[in-house]
């Protein structure tokens, strides 16, 4: 257990006065530390001014030669040091070590602005007088998840109504219809509607979970069988056995 004793002569004095401004005068974490530093190299060995390495800054702070460097610079502008260059009289090749002394009028300190924060529904201004964009927000999505009556308002009723007798096609999007109009005429998209689910209804075995992704493939076949503006495509003619789907477009 560390327990150092004034007797042991190993100790530095510091007017009481100066210890209750630097109390009340508000330093950085590295800055003190740096501070500290400073004092004890000068006020230890009972010298006013003392000529400091960054190597030994480092070494005592625990800090990297920019931290220190960084530091010195606050202390400067809080004017709580005072440096000089060292021995001038050394060779050019050798740069001279600056001397460090803790300014002790402390009627002279300047303590560091406080950091004044915005309020929160006022922009924050940059370093450069530039005003900081707003955070952009995700827009909604208004896909057809969210607006189901959407996914009818532009169909046509004669295809509405016949999305509505579908017994297993669901949830074809007004999208999909809009698409299918470019290339299909709605009597055309009619038939396979019917087709398609009639397909869907004798094939269980199938089960088909995207509804809008098989019609459209069903119709991509449609598109791939030669159909034209000119030649309306077929529906699936219904047999007298509905596990067997023949006649139409597609070929199954």
């Amino acid at each position: 257990m560390a327990n150092p004793q004034i007797e042991d002569g190993n100790y530095l004095r510091l007017h009481n006065e100066i210890m209750e401004h630097l109390a009340g005068i508000r330093i950085p974490g590295e800055a003190r530390q740096v501070l500290d530093c400073i004092i004890r190299k000068t006020y230890g060995y009972q010298k006013k001014l003392d000529a400091i390495p960054l190597s030994q800054f480092c070494k005592m702070t625990g800090l990297s030669k920019c931290g220190v460097c960084k530091a010195i610079k606050k202390l400067l502008a809080m004017n709580l040091i005072i440096t000089q260059k060292g021995n001038a009289s050394l060779p050019k090749k050798e740069t001279p070590i600056t001397e460090y002394r803790f300014n002790k009028d402390f009627e002279t300190w300047k303590p560091l602005p406080k950091k004044e924060t915005l309020p929160k529904k006022e922009k924050s201004i940059t370093q450069k007088g530039k005003a900081s964009l707003p955070k952009k927000e995700h827009s909604k999505d208004n896909s057809s998840k969210d607006n189901p009556k959407d996914n009818t308002a532009a169909v046509p009723a004669k295809i509405q109504s016949a999305l509505d007798d579908c017994q297993k096609v669901r949830g074809i999007t007004s999208g999909l219809i809009t698409s299918l109009l470019k290339d299909f005429s709605e009597d055309d998209i009619v038939k396979e509607l019917r087709a398609s689910d009639r397909y869907a209804v004798a094939h269980p075995e199938k089960n088909y979970k995207k509804w809008p992704a098989y019609f459209n493939n069903w119709m991509n076949r449609c598109r791939n069988n030669g159909k034209s503006r000119d030649k309306p495509v077929r529906g699936w003619t219904t047999p007298s056995d509905p596990s067997e789907f023949t006649g139409g477009i597609i070929k199954i």
